[in-house]
């Protein structure tokens, strides 16, 4: 489509106003959904990380009230 990528130059009733529109909409689309998708990453990263955490409280609070019975 060289015409159609050439047509501002030729004059503006040839330019196609609305596909810019329309790429720059798409443009906007992709960038929120790939900051979306970078919050989504951390916070499933995180999730995890805090699961984790819970289980080895658990095992220190386990072994810190086996302790405290034997003393």
């Amino acid at each position: 489509m060289r015409i159609a990528e050439n047509a501002y130059a030729i004059g503006p009733s040839f330019h196609d106003w609305e596909r810019e529109r329309e790429d720059l909409e798409e443009m906007k689309k992709e960038e929120r959904e790939e900051s979306f998708n970078k919050e989504f990453y951390w916070w499933h990263i995180n999730l995890y990380c805090d699961k984790e955490r819970d289980k080895e409280k658990e095992k220190i609070l386990g072994t810190m009230n086996i302790v405290m019975n034997n003393i």
